[in-house]
């Protein structure tokens, strides 16, 4: 079998939710001065209601940003230009570099936020991760077109993991265990060979 690796970006690669934690954390702090002069007012609205919940102190985890106050923050922030260009890595976790110095072809396949992923998410390829795979932007729902038998998906979403195996392909759900995860996945992968 010849392996293709299709490689989801947001939590395998890149830490879109620590970098949102974080950017909701210092807006929540902003005095009622500085909310006022920002320019979105959907992101006024959505900060001053995070607060009135939560408070301007309050310590968000990843888990909480599926919140139902949280979330449209979430993609207010995540569409700004140069946002997603910006996440941090997650060198920690050991996949990218695995992936790619694994022999195996392999592409980006990462859903998109806002009018600027497709360009930031290919700057982040090309500049942060030096890499010059290529880089398929599309909604999560579509993601399972790419499947063949011979594909593996690296995914951290169980629905798309579960579209992927349904389909025909070989998915792996990328849960962000240090260590445990990269083990799982050379098990994984030789398994398949």
């Amino acid at each position: 079998m010849s392996i293709t690796i299709y490689q989801d970006m947001d939590g395998c690669v890149c830490d879109f939710g620590l970098a949102m934690v974080t950017e909701i954390k210092r807006l929540a702090t902003l005095s009622d001065t500085e909310i006022d002069a920002l320019e979105s007012k959907s992101l006024k609205k959505g900060l001053r209601k995070y607060i009135g919940v939560f408070g301007a102190e309050y310590d968000l985890q990843k888990a909480e940003l599926n919140h139902k106050v949280v979330l449209p923050l979430l993609y207010k922030i995540g569409c700004q230009e140069g946002w997603l260009y910006d996440l941090p890595t997650m060198e920690h976790n050991g996949l990218w570099d695995w992936v790619k110095n694994s022999g195996f072809y392999y592409e980006f396949l990462t859903a998109p936020i806002g009018m600027y992923a497709e360009e930031d998410k290919t700057r982040y390829v090309r500049e942060v991760l030096g890499s010059e795979a290529v880089v398929n932007v599309v909604p999560r729902s579509e993601k399972v077109s790419f499947c063949t038998p011979d594909s593996v998906l690296i995914d951290d979403h169980h629905t798309t993991i579960k579209e992927w195996n349904k389909a025909g392909g070989h998915g792996f759900l990328w849960t962000g265990v240090e260590g445990g995860d990269l083990k799982a996945l050379k098990d994984f992968i030789k398994g398949l060979q």
